[in-house]
C-alpha cells in the first residue's frame, strides 16, 4: 500500500489526494446507484409483479364498486413493489377528490425520484471539478518544468523536461478518467429515473381516473398494456 501511495504521489504530485478522494467517492456512489438500479429492476420484473399488472389492467376495465375495489386492494396488499405502493396510496385516499389524489401521487413520485437520484448531484459535481483539478496539475507541471529550465546554465535536455511534462500529462489524464464515468453514470441514472417515474405516473393517472368513474379508452388500455411499470 505504501508503495502504491508513493508511486501515485510521484506521478500526480501535490494533487494526488484530491484526485484519489474524487475517484474513491465517485466510485462508491456509482457502485451504490448501480446496485440500487439492479435491485429495483429485479424486483419490478418478477413474475408476481407481471401478474399484478395484468390484474390491474383487468380492474380498470371493470366498473368502480366495492367488489372491484376489494379485489384490487387484496392484490396490492400481496405486493411490496413500488407500483403497488403508489396504487395503495391512491386507494387509501379514494374518498378524496381527484385533484387531491393527483397531488398525493405527484408528491409521492417526487419523493421516489429524489430517492432514485440520491448522490447524483455530488457525482455530477465530481465530474465537473475533476478535469479542473487535472488542469491545475497541468499548470503546476509546466511551472515545474520551466523552473527547472531557468535554473540550468547548460543546454536543455529531454531529462530536464520529462518530470514536469509527466506531472502535467498524468494529472490531466487522471482528471478525465475520473470525470468521464462520473458524468456518464449520473446522466444514465437520471434518464433511467425519469423513464421509470413517467411510467409510474401513467399507471397512477389511469387508476386515479378509474377511482373517479372515468374508464380508460380501449386505445389507452392497449398503450398501458405495453408498459412495464415496476
Amino acid at each position: 500500500m505504501q508503495d502504491l501511495i508513493s508511486n501515485l504521489e510521484q506521478q500526480l504530485g501535490p494533487l494526488t489526494w484530491p484526485l484519489v478522494a474524487a475517484a474513491v467517492l465517485s466510485g462508491m456512489i456509482l457502485l451504490e446507484r448501480v446496485a440500487y438500479v439492479i435491485w429495483y429492476e429485479v424486483r419490478g420484473i418478477s413474475a408476481f409483479q407481471r401478474r399484478l399488472l395484468v390484474a390491474f389492467r383487468q380492474r380498470l376495465a371493470e366498473p368502480v364498486n366495492d367488489k372491484s375495489l376489494g379485489k384490487l386492494d387484496a392484490q396490492l396488499k400481496q405486493s411490496k413493489g413500488v407500483f403497488a405502493k403508489g396504487c395503495r396510496l391512491l386507494l387509501d385516499g379514494k374518498a378524496l377528490c381527484r385533484a387531491d389524489r393527483e397531488e398525493m401521487a405527484q408528491l409521492w413520485l417526487a419523493q421516489l425520484q429524489s430517492k432514485q437520484k440520491t448522490g447524483l448531484k455530488l457525482l455530477h459535481l465530481i465530474g465537473v471539478v475533476s478535469p479542473l483539478i487535472g488542469l491545475l496539475g497541468t499548470v503546476l507541471g509546466l511551472i515545474q518544468m520551466f523552473d527547472g529550465i531557468s535554473q540550468t546554465q547548460g543546454p536543455v535536455t529531454p531529462a530536464m523536461l520529462s518530470a514536469g511534462l509527466a506531472l502535467a500529462m498524468n494529472t490531466t489524464a487522471a482528471g478525465l478518467l475520473i470525470a468521464l464515468p462520473a458524468l456518464l453514470g449520473s446522466k444514465l441514472v437520471d434518464i433511467w429515473s425519469s423513464s421509470r417515474c413517467t411510467r409510474l405516473a401513467h399507471g397512477l393517472t389511469q387508476l386515479n381516473l378509474w377511482l373517479d368513474g372515468v374508464s380508460a379508452l380501449p386505445q389507452q388500455r392497449q398503450e398501458f398494456a405495453k408498459l412495464e411499470v415496476a
